[in-house]
């Protein structure tokens, strides 16, 4: 990186802001849909995320790329530039990760910690008022 490369302002992310907000809606109603989905449509996104992790590999490390001289330029510290650096190995682990967690029995609807309240409502750790009255 030469000075004037340090000297120029990082390129502008056009209507950043609109598109994170985006991104964050459509998570939103994408943890909607999945909370009511069987295991295997889970189990399939999930796969098909990890699958598709490794076929972007190039892009996902050209942008990561840009990023970081971005944030070289920015002044980040060069502790979190490595940490926040993907290279292939890196997007591979991740995408084991993503398989991993397939792999994992489904947790939803699973009641991890309950009991019968005194009450016998049958509420499973609700904390309900007949659970705690005296």
């Amino acid at each position: 990186m030469t000075l004037a490369d340090a000297e120029r302002p990082p390129t502008p992310v056009p209507d950043a802001q609109a598109g994170v907000l985006e991104v964050c809606r459509a998570a939103k109603e994408a943890a909607r849909r999945l909370a009511t989905a069987s295991r295997t449509v889970k189990d399939t996104a999930l796969l098909a995320i990890a699958d598709d992790l490794v076929a972007a590999t190039d892009r996902i490390v050209a942008a990561n790329t840009e990023d970081l001289a971005r944030g070289e330029c920015d002044g980040l510290p060069n502790g979190l530039l490595d940490r926040l650096r993907l290279d292939a190995g890196r997007i591979a682990a991740i995408a084991d990760a993503v398989r991993d967690v397939a792999a994992l029995p489904d947790p939803v609807g699973e009641v991890v910690r309950g009991s019968t309240c005194r009450t016998a409502c049958g509420c499973a750790n609700c904390g309900c008022r007949w659970a705690s009255s005296g």
